[in-house]
């Protein structure tokens, strides 16, 4: 009888030893960045690498960009994926080089909103309704640039600038900066941009041709909720 009992304590730690690494397998997301758009989800984080937004070939001597159209590229955060400006308006966030519009206000006729806050992004646990902004004629929700970071004149902008000698630049996004979103339809999301260049990686140098490929990884509250 002990025999048996103890053979059958052995079967059932195996299984749980199996069940438990399969568990551990399962969940376990290659983050790898090769350089190329993928859209990859991690729990409840939605993770995207090098999305395109107007690439560009080089600068002038003055620093300006050589080859950008202009043309805006569409994310919808509530179904994880690029979409176009005519399917059926239901992008929730809109990039061209480090400009981000939102589908709300004078860039869109749905229910977008947004705004920066000064904390990491697993610290960003509510959004508030009442500080959604939306794009203006001259302004956007989304704050971009910070010239002051870490200081009292700070505009909790996502990115600060490294300028060279000929004027060209280096983004680097700012730790610590999160931008809550109000999706199209009156959801919410938070968001982190993780950098600004292909293959995940910010160079020391200005690299014109691997700039504008957006990493960012954010999470979305597909039941409305405000609390992440």
């Amino acid at each position: 009888m002990k025999k048996t009992i103890s053979k059958m304590a052995m079967a059932l730690a195996v299984v749980v030893s199996f069940t438990a690494c399969k568990k551990d397998s399962s969940t376990s997301v290659d983050l790898t960045n090769n350089g190329s758009y993928k859209v990859v989800v991690s729990g409840n984080v939605t993770y995207v690498q090098n999305f395109v937004a107007d690439t560009i070939q080089g600068y002038t001597a003055t620093g300006s960009p050589i080859g950008a159209t202009g043309t805006r590229v569409f994310f919808s955060l509530e179904r994880g994926e690029a979409v176009t400006d005519t399917a059926n308006k239901t992008w929730d966030l809109a990039f061209n080089s480090s400009r981000i519009w939102i589908n709300g206000g004078v860039s869109g006729n749905k229910m977008g909103g947004a705004y920066n806050v000064s904390l990491p992004f697993a610290d960003v646990t509510t959004a508030i309704n009442d500080s959604m902004k939306v794009d203006g004629a001259t302004t956007r929700a989304i704050v971009g640039y910070d010239p002051n970071p870490g200081t009292s004149s700070s505009n909790r902008g996502w990115y600060s600038l490294t300028f060279d000698a000929a004027m060209a630049s280096i983004l680097t996004p700012i730790p610590g900066r999160t931008i809550v979103v109000r999706t199209a339809s009156g959801k919410y999301a938070k968001v982190e941009i993780m950098c600004y260049y292909k293959g995940g990686v910010t160079p020391s140098v200005p690299t014109a041709k691997a700039e504008r490929y957006y990493n960012f990884r954010y999470t979305y509250q597909a039941n409305g909720s405000t609390t992440f």
